[in-house]
């Protein structure tokens, strides 16, 4: 077998491998180059760029090919993972209007220089601000500044800027392999026949408001802010 044949059958390894392990997150072309550096170098070398190379493995029935996805550019698809990726770009186009509270403030919150947003993976959702390059908690994850609307408030999230705010919730889904499903619950499960309690306070809270009442209130970010971490 040719070396070429054998870059290409690398290639199509490579991105089953990526996919077996992170089913739901694409494989951009965009970080290929920074994930498998020597690869892609051996690959631009023969072929002239990544693209062609993909090209190439298509027309060889390897099953893979380029696709766009709406939020994050171009990606490397593997027909055994098609589907996947397919149904976790629908779920993912969701509002931030769906978010918890909790979750739409970490989005807006505004933050010290040299500090970052990070969010618990499980209810309720609670949202941290540390110093950049500190060790992250189990259980949490990182909302990076250029998914978010730092300063915003939440208010204007929701309408004005709310394309944008959705663009940039989309983004961080995606970048991070996650599903909105992964952040909206409902309802709460019972356990051991107590109600969880899986919602911040300022989620109890907003709930219990009539919806006449709710679209006048507005909550000083300290006050908003507390709430959403009980």
């Amino acid at each position: 077998m040719e070396q070429s044949d054998s870059d290409l059958l690398e290639l199509v390894e490579t991105v089953e491998t990526h996919y077996a392990n992170h089913p739901h997150k694409p494989l951009f072309l965009s970080r290929f180059g920074v994930n498998f550096p020597e690869l892609r170098k051996k690959l631009r070398s023969k072929y002239g760029s990544l693209s062609n190379s993909i090209l190439m493995a298509k027309s060889e029935g390897l099953g893979i090919q380029v696709k766009k996805i709406k939020v994050g550019g171009d990606y490397i698809d593997h027909e055994k993972f098609t589907s996947t990726l397919s149904n976790q770009e629908e779920k993912n186009e969701r509002s931030f209007r769906d978010l918890p509270n909790s979750l739409k403030i970490a989005f807006c919150a505004a933050t010290e220089e040299g500090q970052v947003i990070i969010i618990s993976k499980t209810p309720p959702h609670k949202y941290q601000k540390i110093d950049t390059g500190a060790e992250i908690p189990s259980g949490f994850i990182v909302i990076d500044d250029n998914f978010r609307l730092p300063g915003i408030p939440v208010q204007e999230a929701e309408s004005r800027n709310l394309k944008e705010m959705n663009e940039k919730l989309n983004a961080w889904l995606t970048d991070r392999g996650l599903s909105i499903t992964d952040f909206i619950r409902d309802e709460a499960p019972s356990v051991a026949g107590k109600h969880y309690r899986s919602q911040s306070a300022l989620d109890r809270f907003l709930r219990a408001q009539d919806q006449r009442i709710l679209e006048k209130i507005i909550l000083p970010a300290d006050i908003a802010d507390i709430l959403s971490r009980n």
